[in-house]
């Protein structure tokens, strides 16, 4: 249970940051002034070789409100685990060991979780990349409530905040029933979709107290296997948790991983995933979806027509299926060269299905086989007294993708003795898993 005087429990976890640690402490002693009463600090040394332990040591014997742990996990997730974990705030908020607040800010806040109590206070985080010109002062919370669906949206689209818990006033309850993972990096990410679906009460605030210090040799600027692997399982959690209605907006996280992440992930099954996702940014729903950036319509059109030479093989399949339509209406006697004009489709649609060089699925590709189908109709009304017959047929594989075929079978008088077998689509549906 939360003691009854401590409303907000203060998280730092420090690892080799005795270069910045010490301005980072004031700042903090200055951002709650004479409001310190109403918190605890909470110091843990991760396996730092530094001065890191001595300035964090004499900090907590100089101020009652604040207890420090060494640790020796070189692991943030667990570190913040084991933080929480020997904490007592109602409210929670994580402090990276090289940022800074703005002096004043936390007394206001404090007051705020106190009176209204919501589940989640949201505030926006200003990224400082010099910080002689950055704004220090602070203007007081500017706060909105916002509905659960209208957080998701902003989230995704990193409108206001992403997925940090620096900076952000959790209820306790709401950290305790999302456990953090062991993670190095993006622990934060894998549960903060999961806080935002449970929170009742959600606060969001424009006006930022916290200037996020972005430095070349920061975690999330030093990308490596375990890091991307973290972000994929991340992703794909995320993708789980909020569904159909946010999908979209999903997706261009996807494509920000095929993008700048995919150099990074070896895993077959993660490329396979992460292919299949990259196609879905193709559908015109995608493009036409108002919540989706035009940045990221953008970017899912240069990687579609990135793949030239798959492009290219299924536009001559969808030409060369459409000229054999045409032949089969127009004449009765030119069947050798619909023949070679539907085989020719198929082979190339093979071939595009067999390198992954894919159009986008729920557009061309149903076109095609549309096309298939009125063929096979046209062709039994067509050839129905010349002995002649038509099929379609549907085929699961091992890649749990359907596989529709029209295939066009007859025997002509004019060549009684030659079968022509004409397929005309050859070419997958959507994963079906």
């Amino acid at each position: 249970m939360p003691l009854q005087n401590v409303i907000l429990s203060i998280i730092i976890a420090a690892h080799n940051s005795d270069e910045y640690l010490q301005d980072t402490l004031q700042s903090l002693l200055a951002a709650l002034g004479a409001d310190i009463g109403r918190c605890e600090i909470i110091l843990v040394n991760d396996a730092s070789s530094d001065g890191t332990a001595s300035i964090l040591r004499a900090f907590a014997q100089s101020t009652p409100q604040a207890h420090y742990y060494a640790v020796e996990f070189t692991n943030l997730g667990k570190v913040r685990s084991f933080a929480l974990a020997h904490s007592q705030g109602e409210y929670v908020t994580m402090f990276d060991s090289d940022d800074l607040l703005k002096s004043g800010s936390l007394g206001e806040i404090l007051t705020f979780l106190a009176q209204k109590k919501p589940s989640l206070l949201l505030t926006k985080l200003q990224e400082v990349r010099d910080l002689g010109t950055a704004d220090k002062t602070w203007k007081g919370l500017k706060t909105k409530t916002l509905l659960a669906d209208e957080a998701i949206t902003r989230f995704l689209i990193h409108k206001d905040f992403q997925a940090h818990l620096i900076g952000q006033f959790i209820h306790r309850d709401l950290l305790l029933s999302s456990p953090m993972p062991d993670f190095t990096c993006y622990e934060d990410f894998y549960i903060f979709p999961e806080i935002l679906t449970k929170a009742t009460t959600i606060v969001f605030s424009s006006e930022s107290h916290y200037l996020y210090i972005k430095r070349p040799d920061s975690l999330s600027n030093s990308p490596s296997e375990k890091k991307i692997h973290n972000l994929f399982v991340c992703t794909e959690k995320m993708d789980a948790l909020f569904g159909k209605k946010f999908h979209d907006l999903v997706l261009c996280h996807w494509l920000d991983i095929q993008l700048k992440r995919k150099k990074w992930i070896t895993d077959r099954e993660q490329l396979n995933t992460l292919q299949e996702k990259v196609q879905e940014t193709r559908r015109i729903r995608f493009f036409i979806n108002p919540s989706v950036r035009f940045s990221y319509k953008k970017k899912a059109a240069v990687s579609l027509y990135r793949d030239k030479i798959g492009q290219g093989l299924y536009l001559a399949s969808f030409l060369l299926a459409i000229l054999s339509v045409v032949f089969t209406l127009i004449s009765t006697s030119i069947q050798r060269e619909l023949f070679y004009f539907s085989g020719y489709a198929a082979l190339l649609g093979l071939f595009a299905e067999r390198k992954n060089l894919k159009w986008p699925k729920k557009d061309l590709s149903y076109a095609i086989m549309l096309i298939g189908v009125v063929k096979i109709i046209w062709t039994l009304i067509l050839y129905r007294h010349e002995h002649t017959y038509a099929l379609g047929f549907i085929q699961l594989n091992s890649g749990k993708k359907l596989i529709f075929g029209g295939a066009l079978i007859f025997i002509s008088p004019s060549f009684p003795t030659i079968w022509q077998v004409s397929i005309t689509v050859n070419t997958c549906c959507p994963d079906l898993r």
